[in-house]
């Protein structure tokens, strides 16, 4: 009599492990899948963020170019000898003057290759000898297929404070 009631529960419970297994196997696939997609939805986040600050560094590298062919450092002149206007032909009534950078032929500055500038500059005669600059740089990288700008807008006087 024992074993008969054993066999009836047995033939109660068959089954109900492979119903079990099927559960936790297609939680832990959806769970997994989550997971994936929010690692891969960082690493994409990160990739635009450093693309971005290389973009900037490039518009600073170029505002910094440009900046040493408007203010030149020569030995021989006076410290204050005052800006270069001729580097800087736009004026703010006609025009801009361009400047472009391609990073590629600089070895030392690897961590702008696929970097490129185009500083823009503008000028304004505020009398007395001195003039005021508007210089406008766009840093562009471009990483695989996507490309990434940042812009940069700086000023700078030849006028004494």
């Amino acid at each position: 009599m024992f074993n008969n009631y054993s066999c009836k529960n047995r033939n109660k419970q068959r089954g109900s492990a492979l119903t079990i297994a099927i559960f936790v196997i297609v939680v832990m696939g959806l769970l997994g899948i989550a997971i994936i997609r929010l690692l891969g939805g960082s690493s994409a986040g990160v990739i635009a963020e450093v693309s971005g600050s290389r973009a900037l560094a490039a518009a600073n590298a170029g505002v910094d170019l440009y900046l040493t062919e408007l203010f030149p450092l020569d030995e021989t002149a006076p410290y204050d000898a005052g800006a270069n206007p001729s580097a800087c032909p736009g004026t703010s009534l006609g025009g801009s003057a361009e400047f472009t950078q391609d990073f590629a032929s600089h070895t030392q500055t690897t961590g702008l290759q696929n970097c490129e500038v185009e500083v823009q500059c503008r000028q304004l005669d505020l009398g007395n000898g001195q003039t005021h600059f508007r210089l406008e740089a766009t840093g562009i990288c471009t990483v695989g297929g996507d490309v990434y700008s940042r812009q940069l807008q700086l000023e700078a006087s030849d006028a004494s404070l």
